[in-house]
C-alpha cells in the first residue's frame, strides 16, 4: 500500500519543521506538502494531491474553519484532521462541522498520529483522549480579544451589511471579509450571524 500523503497547515515555522520532521519517521506517512496560511494551502491543494491535512485551527487571515470548508468543497474525499492545543478545545466543535474527521493535540507523538489518520482514511473519525470533553467544550461561549479590524467588520454584521458592502466601506477584499467572519466566530465560539450578534450586543460592541 502506498504511504498516505499527508499536508500540514501550521503559521508557526518550529512548529511545522518539527511536525515535517516526525512524518518523516512513520513509514505509513509521506508529506504532500506544507503551508502557513490557509489561503497558501487551497492555492497549492490541487496541485498537492493529499490524502490526509493535518490543519491548525487559529491561522493568520483565514481560519483552519474556513479552509477546510473551501478544501471540502473543492475535494469532498479528503480527510482533515484539527491540530489544537488544550485551551482552544472550545473551538474544535466549529472544525467538526466544518468537517475535520479528527482532532489532534498539538503535543502528540508519532503513533498518536498515525493511529489518527489510518481511523480517518478507514473512514471512521478520531478524537485525541488528551483534549477536554468536547461536547462540554462547545458550549463554551466566552469572547476573546477582537482585533481592531474584526471589531469593525462585527459592528458591520450587526447593522446587516453584506460581505461585498464590507469588503467595500474597508477597503478590503470580500475573502479577507470571510476570514474576519470565520475568525470572529472562531474568538467567540458561536456557530452563525445571528448567534454573533446576539453575543455582540452581550458584551457592549453593538446595540
Amino acid at each position: 500500500m502506498d504511504p498516505y500523503r499527508i499536508f500540514i497547515v501550521d503559521d508557526h515555522p518550529i512548529f511545522l519543521s518539527g511536525l515535517s520532521l516526525l512524518l518523516s519517521q512513520i513509514e505509513e506517512c509521506t508529506l504532500a506538502g506544507k503551508a502557513s496560511s490557509g489561503e497558501e494551502f487551497l492555492e497549492m491543494l490541487s496541485e498537492a494531491c493529499p490524502d490526509v491535512v493535518l490543519m491548525d485551527i487559529k491561522l493568520p487571515g483565514m481560519s483552519g474553519i474556513e479552509a477546510t470548508r473551501q478544501a471540502l468543497q473543492k475535494q469532498p474525499q479528503l480527510k482533515v484532521i484539527a491540530l489544537t492545543m488544550f485551551e482552544e478545545a472550545k473551538y474544535t466543535h466549529l472544525m467538526r462541522e466544518a468537517g475535520a474527521k479528527g482532532m489532534l493535540s498539538k503535543n502528540s507523538g508519532k503513533d498518536t498520529i498515525c493511529e489518527a489518520v489510518s481511523r480517518v482514511m478507514a473512514g471512521d473519525t478520531y478524537f485525541d483522549k488528551s483534549l477536554p470533553d468536547l461536547a462540554a467544550a462547545s458550549q463554551v461561549n466566552a469572547p476573546e480579544a477582537l482585533s481592531t479590524r474584526e471589531k469593525e467588520v462585527l459592528q458591520m454584521l450587526c447593522r446587516g451589511a453584506s460581505t461585498a458592502t464590507i469588503a467595500e466601506a474597508l477597503n478590503i477584499s470580500t475573502r479577507t471579509v470571510e476570514g474576519h467572519r470565520a475568525n470572529l466566530l472562531l474568538k467567540t465560539g458561536t456557530n452563525n450571524t445571528a448567534a454573533l450578534v446576539v453575543l455582540a450586543v452581550k458584551i457592549g460592541l453593538a446595540e
